[in-house]
C-alpha cells in the first residue's frame, strides 16, 4: 500500500508542476484580444488565478495529509476530534481567572471613597 502511495504521490507531484508551470506561463502571456469583451477577459483572467491556487491548496492539502500520516503511523487514525477538546479546554481554564481578578477588586473597593456622594464602599460609577 504504501508503495502505491509513494508512486501515485511521484505521479502527481510531477503533473502538478507541469501544470503549475502551464498555468503561470498562460498568466504571464495573458492579453487581452482585440474585440475582446472586457466581461469575459476579466471572467477568464479569474478562473486562471483561481485555478493556480486551487492547484497550489490541492498540493498543499496533500502534502500536510502525507506529513500528518508519517507522524501517526500506518495504523493510527486522526479525525481532529482530540485538538477540539484540547482547545477547548485551554478555553475553559482562562475564564476562572478572569472571574478571581473582579472578586479582588470588588474587595478594593470597600476600602475606597465615592467621589460623587463621599460615602465608603463604592465608587462614583457604581452609585
Amino acid at each position: 500500500m504504501f508503495s502505491l502511495w509513494k508512486k501515485l504521490e511521484a505521479l502527481c507531484m510531477i503533473k502538478s508542476l507541469a501544470n503549475k508551470l502551464v498555468l503561470k506561463q498562460r498568466l504571464y502571456m495573458f492579453r487581452m484580444a482585440e474585440g475582446e469583451s472586457i466581461r469575459a477577459h476579466i471572467s477568464e483572467f479569474v478562473t486562471l488565478v483561481n485555478d493556480i491556487k486551487n492547484l497550489e491548496d490541492v498540493k498543499g492539502n496533500l502534502l500536510s495529509k502525507d506529513k500528518l500520516n508519517n507522524e501517526l503511523g500506518p495504523n493510527k487514525r486522526s479525525d481532529g476530534q482530540g485538538s477540539v477538546l484540547v482547545a477547548r479546554g485551554k478555553q475553559e481554564s482562562k475564564k476562572p481567572d478572569r472571574n478571581k481578578s473582579r472578586a479582588r477588586s470588588k474587595s478594593k473597593n470597600h476600602e475606597k471613597e465615592c467621589d460623587y456622594c463621599k460615602k465608603k464602599g463604592h465608587i462614583k460609577l457604581k452609585c
